[in-house]
């Protein structure tokens, strides 16, 4: 019968939805898994390392099958998967919104259509089927009907995509930036259909029945409330509230959240089958599993034999600088760290205790039982003492002085226990991080340094990208996004050592406007030199290009011009990168294939990702490609 045709329709067309969303997330899952499968899988000890780094003929071959894509792919991906809608803009606001890119525009499209499409055509089946078509009010009930039901559906994948927790992530290899996009878009289509359902009901209702029989329906009444809820919701998640006032936009966002699902169950007693409470149910279990996964995280990285440990967190200013470099000393062997990880870190210097916020991890130092901690310090203090004998003029020459003071350190000088340490640059904002900020900054000099705060931490988040798969690796940082980049430096230079990268060449860009940050990270860290060393040893291309965009903070020393020292000058330029122009040169040298990969402010990620659209297709050479790697957080 026309009325059994309708139900049938009703019980399956989320089905529909969740099965067209699933194919999607599937084809994505298997891409990835394969990606997967052949970066972890490579013999990297085929042949000896020195070989497999200089010979191109047998590194065409494994780029070849590693790499290979029609020009039918390469057109999508040139004109619809990593472009921005309209010009350069996506992660950089356009007012109050950010835009989607191409592809993420035609997938909410698809989602509103496919949304339209069953609200439309099961209010069609409705009306033609159903005999009571022609009582009053029929059309306005049906459609009031659909949108809800259709509202009740999306809201499972709402609560999905909205977790830090979200399985997909790791799933389809697809970033949580990604699933954030399309988190709220379907809650904007969830919030117009529920707004439709309320209004068309309210409608129906005035047409069938007394206005004055609704004022006591508790279910007429928390459905209202809920619909308000959920619209609050959406109006209060703009961007200038997020980016402004963060965690109060949180703390109502889930808030709101439990108001809208107790006022959704009030409104559903209405249904003595209970048959629409399952919907509600995956929200709650999704949401539980997010906060389980959050607090297995949590236990996994701060438990040791079984009980609670938090860690000691050493918290130093980078000095002119407004930027904070945290050292956590795990009480574990391991966190999990990977290149590109972040992690969630509670402090203990406030009393909003359950505060968190995500950094990106700039390296890993594991426990070991002894080990050398200064020996390139050692190597540098040889040569400098070497050039002052040189110039030393007697024995008593106070530089001769220094070069016998150095030279009497003993063995326990060079080695000490290795505690394991992870190593954050934290920008203070608003909330814990200026909490810490201002207790830091109160200490007094001869205290900095030597204060420690408690922390948990909660992670790893994110994922490795297999940059070691490719011929040319380019990474590009802007500020303190710096810390992924780094990551992804120190990792290929202990690749490059095992023999377990096929990357020839590794450039490294990184624009700043601290040049204390600079001078702390590059120069300290003597990282010039480690890169001259593994170039040199191991017969790969590190190349530094560092751009200052700032005010000097000091006058011209040693560490920039490097006149006085056995430390080779820095690669610095004053002014902005010209990225394009950096990718038409690396694109104009590949042989193989190019990673690009970029982490910093919103106008750099978005001029990084113009340029690789523009080269994509223009390769130098038959069977070269260029892909893009994005670690930014959308807001």
């Amino acid at each position: 019968t026309g009325l059994s045709l309708s139900k049938f329709a009703n019980r399956h067309i989320r089905w529909c939805i969740y099965g067209l969303a699933g194919t999607v997330l599937i084809l994505a899952a298997i891409h990835h898994g394969v990606q997967r499968y052949r970066a972890k899988n490579i013999d990297f000890k085929a042949s000896a390392h020195l070989e497999a780094l200089s010979t191109i003929s047998r590194r065409t071959k494994a780029t070849a099958v590693l790499s290979k894509g029609t020009a039918a792919w390469t057109w999508i991906r040139k004109h619809f998967i990593l472009p921005a809608l309209f010009g350069q803009r996506h992660l950089e606001p356009i007012g109050w919104v950010t835009l989607p890119t191409r592809i993420q525009v035609l997938a909410v499209m698809a989602f509103i259509g496919v949304n339209t499409v069953f609200w439309l055509l099961i209010t069609g089946v409705d009306m033609w089927l159903i005999e009571r078509k022609t009582q009053p009010g029929d059309m306005t009930r049906y459609l009031g009907d659909r949108a809800g039901f259709l509202a009740l559906a999306n809201l499972p994948i709402i609560f999905l995509l909205g977790g830090r927790n979200n399985f997909l992530i790791g799933l389809t290899g697809l970033s949580y930036g990604v699933f954030n996009v399309f988190h709220k878009w379907v809650a904007r289509v969830a919030t117009v259909l529920a707004m439709i359902h309320s209004i068309s009901y309210a409608v129906y209702m005035y047409q069938s029945l007394s206005p004055t029989t609704f004022k006591n329906d508790s279910y007429w009444w928390n459905g209202v409330a809920a619909t308000t809820v959920m619209s609050i919701i959406i109006i209060l998640a703009i961007l200038p509230f997020r980016r402004r006032m963060y965690e109060l936009f949180l703390f109502l966002h889930i808030v709101g959240g439990i108001l809208f699902l107790y006022f959704c169950f009030r409104h559903l007693r209405l249904s003595s089958t209970g048959a629409y409470n399952p919907w509600l149910w995956a929200c709650i279990a999704c949401w539980s599993f997010d906060r389980l996964a959050r607090f297995w995280r949590i236990i996994k990285c701060n438990t040791r034999k079984g009980r609670l440990v938090k860690h000691n967190a050493k918290i130093k200013v980078i000095k002119e600088t407004n930027i904070m470099k945290i050292s956590i000393y795990p009480n574990k062997d391991g966190v999990g760290f990977f290149p590109g990880a972040h992690y969630f870190l509670y402090f203990g210097a406030s009393w909003k205790f359950w505060q968190s916020h995500p950094f990106t991890a700039v390296d890993w130092r594991p426990k070991k039982a002894l080990v050398n901690v200064n020996e390139r310090a050692r190597h540098v203090r040889k040569q400098e003492r070497e050039r002052r004998l040189a110039t030393a003029t007697s024995v008593n020459d106070p530089a001769r002085a220094v070069v016998d003071d150095d030279g009497a350190a003993g063995p326990t000088a060079e080695w000490a226990t290795g505690r394991a340490k992870i190593t954050f640059l934290v920008r203070p904002h608003k909330g814990i991080t200026q909490t810490v900020w201002n207790r830091i900054a109160g200490l007094s000099k001869k205290d900095l340094g030597k204060d420690s705060i408690p922390c948990l931490i909660e992670g790893p988040y994110g994922h490795e990208h297999s940059l070691h798969t490719y011929d040319t690796v380019l990474v590009i940082a802007g500020g303190i996004g710096v810390s992924t980049t780094l990551a992804y430096l120190y990792n290929h230079m202990a690749r490059v050592e095992k023999g377990e990268t096929f990357t020839r060449r590794f450039v490294f860009v990184w624009s700043c406007r601290e040049d204390m940050l600079m001078d702390r990270l590059i120069w300290d860290a003597d990282l010039i030199n480690k890169t001259q060393d593994t170039s040199t040893l191991y017969g790969t291309q590190i190349e530094m290009m560092l751009y200052f965009t700032g005010t000097a903070t000091k006058k011209p020393d040693v560490k920039f011009d490097c006149t006085n020292s056995t430390r080779p000058p820095l690669p610095l330029t004053i002014g902005r990168p010209n990225i394009m122009e950096i990718i038409e040169n690396e694109n104009m040298r590949l042989t193989g294939k190019m990673a690009v990969l970029v982490c910093g402010p919103d106008k750099m990620v978005d001029g990084t990702r113009e340029a690789v659209v523009k080269y994509v297709g223009k390769d130098a050479a038959e069977g070269a490609r260029i892909q893009y790697f994005e670690e930014a957080f959308g807001w």
